[in-house]
C-alpha cells in the first residue's frame, strides 16, 4: 500500500519557503470543489431529539453550524484570490434540509445524493465524473465544527502533494477532512455501496499516493450526539478566547465557557446558564439553573428548577 508515514502538524500559521508556497498555490489552482457530506445511514440521536437538521443548530447566538461552514469556505476563497470552485452540501434521502439563510460570499449549493445507498466513496466517484483527473476536491463531513481555519488546513493538505491527503486525529485515525485528486476516485466501483475510509482508501492506496497528516491537537469535533454538540461549542468558544486546546486540561473547567440562547427562545434574566443551549421555542423561567444541557423547542425549565446534563423536550428530559 502506497501510504507514506504521516507528517505531524501542530500550530498555525506556518512559515513556508517561497518554493513550497509556489507549489502549494499552483496545486490549489486545481481545487474545483468543496464537498460537505451531510448524509448518514440513520438519523443521529441528536438530530432525532431536536427534530431538525443539525446544520441549523446554533454555534453562537446568531451563527449556525452551516453558517460557520459558509464563513470557512468564504475565507478559503479569499485565501485563493477569489478563485472559483463549487461548494456543495450533499444530503441523503432522509436528512431534513437546513433552513439557515446563507448570507455570505460563497453560497453553498444544497442537494440530495444523486443515488441512494452509494456510501461516501460511491458519491465521490459519481461526482468525479464532472471533473478532470488532475482536479482536486476538498471533502469534509458537514456534521462537525472545525477548530482550525479551513483555509490553513487546505494548504497543509495541498503541501503534501498527494493523490489523497487526509488529516488524521492525534491517535492516527483518519478524520473527516481530506483533499483528493479526481483521478484517484476512478478506482472506486461505479455501482454499489462503498465506504471511503474502510473500503475505498485501501484500494486507492494500491496505485496512488495516499498521505495521512497527523494533527497534534484537536482540530474538529463531530456533533452526532448532545454531548458532542456541547463539547464542540465549548472548544469553539475556547478557540475564540485563545485557549490552547492541548493545554485545555489546565483551564478552569468549572467556569462557564459558553451559553447560547437561540432567537425565539425565552430565558428569564434571573436564570443561570452554564455551558448550555436554549433552542428556539425553549423556555427557562425565573431563578432556574441549567448546567451542560440543551433545552429544545417546547422544553420548559420551571422557576427555581435545576437541570444538569439533560435534553429537555416538551417538559420531558433525557440524559445528554
Amino acid at each position: 500500500m502506497n501510504i507514506s508515514r504521516g507528517d505531524r502538524h501542530l500550530t498555525y500559521p506556518r512559515k513556508e519557503s517561497s518554493g513550497v508556497e509556489r507549489n502549494v498555490t499552483a496545486g490549489l489552482a486545481r481545487l474545483k470543489g468543496v464537498i460537505l457530506l451531510g448524509g448518514s445511514l440513520r438519523p443521529t440521536p441528536l438530530a432525532k431529539a431536536v427534530g431538525r437538521s443539525i446544520l441549523d443548530l446554533p454555534v453562537e447566538t446568531n451563527t449556525s453550524v452551516l453558517e460557520l461552514w459558509c464563513d470557512h469556505i468564504s475565507s478559503l476563497a479569499k485565501e485563493l484570490g477569489g478563485q472559483h470552485f463549487d461548494a456543495r452540501l450533499l444530503l441523503d434521502s432522509e436528512a431534513p434540509f437546513p433552513t439557515t439563510r446563507m448570507d455570505c460570499e460563497s453560497q453553498i449549493e444544497i442537494g440530495r445524493d444523486p443515488q441512494a445507498y452509494r456510501g461516501t466513496a460511491g458519491i465521490l466517484r459519481d461526482l468525479a465524473e464532472s471533473y478532470a483527473d488532475s482536479d482536486l476536491l476538498l471533502v469534509a463531513s458537514a456534521g462537525q465544527v472545525l477548530l482550525a481555519p479551513l483555509a490553513h488546513l487546505t494548504r497543509v493538505l495541498a503541501e503534501s502533494a498527494a493523490d489523497v491527503g487526509i488529516i488524521s486525529n492525534p491517535d492516527g485515525t483518519p478524520a473527516s477532512l481530506f483533499l483528493v485528486k479526481c483521478g484517484a476516485l476512478r478506482d472506486i466501483a461505479r455501482v454499489g455501496f462503498i465506504d471511503f475510509k474502510e473500503q475505498a482508501l485501501p484500494r486507492i492506496a494500491q496505485s496512488h499516493f495516499v498521505k495521512p497528516i497527523t494533527w497534534n491537537q484537536l482540530f474538529s469535533v463531530p456533533i452526532r450526539t448532545a454531548d458532542g454538540y456541547l463539547t464542540a461549542l465549548r472548544h469553539h468558544r475556547n478557540v475564540q478566547r485563545g485557549i490552547d486546546q492541548l493545554n485545555r486540561v489546565f483551564s478552569e473547567e468549572w467556569s462557564a465557557a459558553f451559553s447560547v440562547v437561540e432567537s425565539g427562545a425565552r430565558v428569564d434574566s434571573s436564570a443561570h446558564l452554564h455551558d448550555s443551549v436554549v433552542l428556539k421555542g425553549g423556555r427557562v423561567e425565573e431563578g432556574a439553573a441549567v448546567f451542560g444541557s440543551i433545552i429544545c423547542a417546547g422544553g420548559i425549565v420551571r422557576p427555581g428548577q435545576q437541570v444538569i446534563g439533560e435534553m429537555v423536550m416538551e417538559e420531558t428530559s433525557m440524559r445528554c
